[in-house]
């Protein structure tokens, strides 16, 4: 039988093993035709996902860093620190039709 407790923090840590804390940059792209937002994360180019609302598009890109870091763990894997991402405009000019 689960505890409430268990349903809120479904993951179990092994005991004597400190868990693996990190923060990382996700990108949020709004997608116009479809709704929603599309999700990348520039330190784990695994992970892609999406979601109806802005809330949404980072529970799942939440859940998925954690599953990328599980399976990057499980592997032996290193754990990598966030990555931030350059961000710049770029002028471009091109002739009208």
């Amino acid at each position: 039988m689960r505890k409430a407790h268990d349903a809120q923090y479904p993951r179990r840590i092994k005991i004597g093993m400190a868990p693996i804390v990190r923060d990382y940059t996700v990108i949020l792209t709004p997608e116009p035709e479809a709704g929603g937002y599309s999700v990348t994360v520039p330190a784990l180019p695994e992970v892609a996902t999406q979601g109806e609302t802005l809330e949404e598009a980072l529970a799942m890109a939440r859940e998925a860093i954690e599953l990328s870091l599980e399976v990057r763990r499980d592997d032996g894997e290193t754990i990598p620190a966030d990555l931030k991402p350059l961000e710049q405009q770029v002028h471009v000019e091109i002739d009208a039709a």
